[in-house]
């Protein structure tokens, strides 16, 4: 195996083209789930590279829906260079325990920890990685620019490994139908921020090292 892309859940990977020398790997969403599924991974195989890839919140104002944004810190410790396509932002992607629902929240997250993204499992596959001494780089795509806020606070809805109970979520929306329109508004702007995931992460593979 060349290469291992992680995935927290499929809709990430829905435009990325599989190939022979790529493996794939959907985690689940969280630092639990993400660390778990790759440790059991890395039990029988030890790719070349490992890439954590997928949503993020922006934190930085730079950066805008759609915009991927690349954090390559680890490679310099094993004397790697990726060149990336070049409208790729390099920065700090940070890992939260939760989902950053409001622009205060990201606002004291950029504060607290300089970083120019968010997510919740690029540090718990970045540890794993460093374990087993595998290069690792997180590749992210603004979904929610630092000045929006996510349609509904996703944290009610998600067990305590980071998976979303879509029952109690649907229950939700059917006692409040109102959210509906701006979580259909949402899934849009996922679906435009997966395809520039993908063409991205696709351009990133295909370039000779």
């Amino acid at each position: 195996m060349k290469a291992l892309v992680c995935f927290a859940v499929a809709q990430e990977k829905q435009y990325f083209h599989v190939r022979e020398s790529v493996h794939v790997l959907v985690t689940g969403m969280g630092a639990s789930a993400a660390g778990c599924t790759l440790a059991r991974l890395l039990e029988v195989e030890h790719p070349r590279l490992i890439i954590a890839a997928g949503f993020a919140g922006g934190l930085n104002p730079e950066l805008k829906l759609g915009q991927m944004i690349l954090d390559d810190s680890d490679l310099s410790e094993h004397g790697l260079n990726l060149s990336g396509p070049a409208a790729l932002f390099y920065g700090k992607i940070h890992s939260a325990s939760k989902v950053m629902v409001t622009p205060f929240e990201k606002a004291s997250l950029r504060k607290e920890s300089n970083a120019d993204a968010v997510d919740m499992e690029s540090s718990a596959v970045r540890s794993i990685a460093r374990s087993h001494r595998i290069p690792m780089v997180a590749l992210r795509v603004i979904t929610d620019p630092y000045n929006e806020a996510l349609p509904l606070d996703f944290n009610q809805f998600m067990d305590t490994g980071g998976s979303m109970r879509y029952g109690r979520l649907g229950c939700h929306l059917l006692r409040n139908p109102s959210t509906v329109s701006g979580l259909i508004q949402f899934q849009k702007k996922l679906k435009y921020a997966a395809q520039q995931l993908g063409e991205n992460l696709n351009l990133l593979l295909d370039t000779p090292a």
